[in-house]
Formats: C-alpha cells, sequence, structure tokens
C-alpha cells in the first residue's frame, strides 16, 4: 500500500535515534512493530510510535512496507 508523505524532511529524535542504533547494534528485530517500538522508546501510544519512529524509518528507507528490516542492497 502506498503512502502519501508531505513535503518535509522525515525526523526521528536524537534520543531515540541513538537508542535504536544501540539496540539493533545488540540485535536486529525480524518486524519492527508500533509495540515493539512503544517499549523500547517508552512511548504513549502505538499510534505516537508510527507517527515519530516507524513512517520516518520507513521514508527513509530503514524499512520496507511489512515494517521489516531493508537490506543494504534494497537502498
Amino acid at each position: 500500500m502506498a503512502e502519501q508523505y508531505s513535503n518535509s524532511f522525515p525526523m526521528i529524535s536524537e534520543k531515540n535515534w541513538w537508542t535504536i542504533r544501540e539496540k539493533f547494534k545488540a540485535s536486529l528485530p525480524s518486524v519492527v512493530t508500533p509495540n515493539y517500538m512503544k517499549t523500547l522508546l517508552t512511548l504513549s501510544s502505538d499510534n505516537s510510535a508510527n507517527s515519530n519512529v516507524i513512517t520516518p524509518m520507513r521514508r527513509l528507507g530503514l524499512l520496507d512496507d511489512d515494517n521489516k528490516l531493508s537490506t543494504p542492497d534494497e537502498f
């Protein structure tokens, strides 16, 4: 399913980015779910995880449409 994005740059807070990066260096999840991000980053809701983390990661090409991590040859 194609998503419509605004013309702004995708942004993830610096604190969240480094937390995600450190966790992914330790072990990669098979799928990045809103609940996974909500728990990892202590976010208030799945909606917050989607809008503040998962959608920007998709726009950056780090996640595919199924929320699986992209492989280097997909970049």
